[in-house]
């Protein structure tokens, strides 16, 4: 029987893109933890794109097609459906760099056959058998435009011919520093939850520099060492806790161990 985190009274800054934060909410709210969403990136398809075109053309030649984000999957689906391509693509391996993609694919009814063996990032992805079993194959890792080259680079260096797939971009929103303000005065959150590096700069980035003091006061519940690392880097400064994944239950169990950590250090002080 799975028991129900227990949140009550904590406070939380959402960051997630709009679409992707709906349920992670609602889990926050059934746990009793006080929701302010603040999106710092939106995800935009673009209509059309001459390179992503002519890497649509290389997808019948793929022996292992990469997926980076649910967004990637989103995108690439956007593209084959409206022009003449086919969706669900097939004849290539499918490889997913976390349980939430790997989820969002076989909700589309693709069978993803290699994913991350432990830590579900590019590091766990690339550490897989399969991964390093490329010499000689065309690899198209679906992506979005200045996403970390890593999986791209490590793949070439063994062997691989890696095509690119950029199918959608991040935007940091209009009215984002208002946004923040508010969010940040209204009712001030406890924890920030953030889920990329580019994320993480756009909340420091775009935050009222009246209030960046309070922002680095905020602990910050993220799903990487990598931003984790950057967090740690920008001064935040009441604890970091990484998620297992990048799953709303996990995101959602790091953060009552978040909260959990801050109950037992008041309780230690009173």
């Amino acid at each position: 029987m799975t028991v129900q985190p227990d949140l009550q009274g904590l406070r939380v800054l959402v960051t997630r893109p709009q679409a992707q934060a709906d349920g992670l909410c609602e889990r926050l709210t059934a746990a009793a933890a006080r929701v302010t969403r603040v999106p710092v990136i939106d995800i935009r398809f673009p209509d059309a794109d001459p390179a992503i075109e002519a890497g649509l053309e290389q997808l019948d030649q793929a022996d292992l097609l990469i997926f980076t984000s649910v967004n990637a999957v989103e995108g690439l689906k956007r593209f084959l459906t409206r022009g003449s391509g086919t969706w669900p693509p097939t004849g290539a391996e499918v490889a997913a760099i976390g349980a939430a993609t790997a989820q969002r694919l076989e909700a589309e009814g693709i069978t993803v056959g290699v994913r991350p063996m432990a830590l579900y990032n590019s590091e766990g992805l690339l550490a897989h058998p399969r991964l390093h079993q490329v010499g000689g194959q065309r690899v198209v890792l679906v992506a979005g435009v200045s996403g970390r080259e890593l999986i791209a680079d490590t793949l070439a260096e063994r062997g691989a011919d890696v095509v690119k797939l950029e199918v959608y971009q991040r935007e940091r929103p209009p009215g984002l520093a208002a946004a923040l303000g508010a969010g940040l005065s209204v009712e001030p959150p406890d924890v920030v939850l953030v889920t990329s590096v580019d994320s993480l700069e756009s909340l420091v980035e775009s935050t009222p520099p009246e209030q960046k003091a309070a922002l680095l006061k905020l602990g910050v519940v993220t799903v990487s060492a990598r931003v984790a690392r950057a967090a740690r880097e920008q001064g935040f400064s009441a604890g970091i806790v990484v998620a297992d994944e990048a799953s709303d239950e996990a995101l959602v169990t790091a953060l009552e161990r978040w909260w959990k950590r801050q109950q037992t250090a008041q309780a230690d002080a009173v």
